[in-house]
């Protein structure tokens, strides 16, 4: 009855559209207590029904997409972020933890990881005195929107691996960093892979073996190198599936001087195993053991140990292309 009232005296009721403008006016928003930011959540909540996205209209959809891109995320060091950075794809946002993050922290230095404020968990999570039931609903309800827009309430190396490192691939940002970096990036993930692996079986009971690490053989770029027809060695970073298996990697990889004199081939450069006994015997410190070493972890990834048939999408004839000699004849329909 108040609310006809009101609206007949010609008040208008707040709708997302009206808040989604307040957000975009940043002056307005990032000066608001942390208290406002759990009401904020709680209308988003409301007002975005993600249970139900499929009966969205083409405005709420739009309104969405609009509010995914406004720096309206309080993190625990007090700032605001937006949920898509596309700037950003390798950006991680989760509840804060409890667990040791030295090594992550140490590894990933440019915010990639970001912990959403601790106000807003429920204080029997983070052992604190309670506060009012209200408040209570209220970070329960927040709490069930955050998990359904992709803020990670468990921090696991899968959520690192997939939304933190790999992204940095498929973005080209890799292409800023150093050999040792990179190094670094792909060691974390050979390190991790059991965790990998388990996290996606719980999830996915069925899958299919080859399907386990696919993502990771789709976007991981490791080192590599191949010969100029001079015989120079030049260094190329390449997706596993596209290389082979050099004469470092054990005595029966003959890959090397199958192919040597081909074009467009490429194997795994020795990076891997002499930065790995490089480190080693610096910090003579007893490392804790990996379920995979370089060699088993690039067989995971689908680095090839013999020829590999690579299938054209169009026919192509060979017939009288110098390109290919008798020896090379061989292998022509192989890579």
């Amino acid at each position: 009855r108040a609310e006809e009232t009101l609206i007949a005296l010609g008040a208008h009721p707040v709708g997302k559209e009206h808040v989604i403008g307040l957000l975009k006016n940043h002056s307005m928003v990032d000066k608001r207590r942390k208290e406002w930011f759990l009401e904020l959540y709680d209308f988003l909540a409301s007002a975005f029904d993600t249970e139900k996205r499929y009966l969205w209209d083409e405005t709420t959809e739009q309104l969405f997409a609009e509010l995914e891109q406004i720096p309206f995320i309080l993190t625990d060091d007090q700032n605001l972020i937006p949920l898509k950075d596309f700037t950003r794809q390798d950006q991680l946002i989760c509840y804060p933890q409890s667990i040791d993050l030295t090594e992550v922290r140490q590894l990933f230095t440019e915010g990639e990881i970001v912990f959403l404020n601790r106000y807003f968990q429920e204080s029997s999570i983070v052992h604190r005195k309670r506060d009012s039931q209200e408040i209570e609903e209220k970070r329960e309800r927040v709490k069930d929107f955050f998990d359904s827009i992709g803020v990670k309430k468990y921090f696991k190396q899968y959520h690192i691996i997939n939304q933190v490192i790999l992204p940095k691939f498929t973005s080209d940002k890799y292409k800023k960093y150093d050999h040792l970096k990179l190094y670094k990036l792909v060691d974390y993930i050979r390190q991790n892979l059991s965790s990998y692996e388990t996290e996606i079986r719980s999830n996915r009971p069925r899958i299919a073996e080859d399907e386990i690490f696919r993502e990771i053989e789709e976007k991981l770029l490791i080192r590599a190198y191949y010969y100029t027809p001079t015989g120079e060695r030049i260094d190329i970073y390449k997706s596993p599936g596209d290389v082979y298996f050099s004469k470092y990697y054990g005595k029966n990889e003959v890959m090397e001087e199958l192919f040597q004199g081909v074009e467009g081939v490429y194997f795994l450069s020795p990076y891997y195993l002499n930065r790995e006994k490089k480190e080693s015997k610096k910090k003579r410190v007893r490392r804790q053991k990996v379920s995979y070493t370089w060699k088993k972890f690039f067989e995971k990834m689908g680095v090839w140990s013999s020829p590999r048939v690579a299938r054209q999408k169009e026919w192509v004839s060979i017939s009288g292309n110098q390109r290919y000699n008798s020896r090379d004849t061989r292998y022509a329909s192989c890579l």
